[in-house]
């Protein structure tokens, strides 16, 4: 009967353990999965953000891009920055802005390269979505 009792006792002990370990591998699985999501809804604001941005841009037309500040070494001048929601920004003004260069090109067509950056903190991270795209061109 003592034999018995030891060996519900140790049944018991080991379905525990089992349990204890199931429990923590679907809270880690549930918490990698909650990150995840989170990740991939910042990347799509930010992602929504600078294409309205690009829009607003092109409404406006290539005139509005001729003057512009003093560009970077790169050649790009910012010239205004956006907010943008539920994200948490990074910079001292707005999570977003919107540059501006001239292109080169054989013909002097007056195209300029247009690129809204947003950047965010996500957990212990810095991350940045960028779109591009080209205005102007003489007919």
């Amino acid at each position: 009967m003592n034999r018995a009792r030891g060996i519900a006792l140790m049944d018991f002990v080991a379905g525990s353990i089992i349990l204890a370990g199931a429990v923590a591998a679907w809270v880690s699985i549930t918490r990698a999965q909650l990150d995840s999501n989170a990740f991939a809804d910042r990347r799509l604001q930010a992602r929504n953000a600078c294409g309205r941005e690009l829009d607003d841009i092109r409404r406006e037309g290539a005139s509005a891009l001729e003057d512009r500040p003093r560009p970077d070494a790169s050649g790009f001048s910012v010239i205004r920055t956006f907010p943008v929601s539920n994200l948490p920004s990074t910079l001292k003004g707005h999570a977003g802005r919107v540059e501006v260069r001239p292109l080169k090109t054989e013909n002097g067509c007056g195209c300029y390269e247009v690129r809204a950056v947003v950047r965010w903190k996500n957990l212990d991270t810095v991350e940045e979505c960028e779109l591009s795209t080209i205005i102007g061109g003489k007919p």
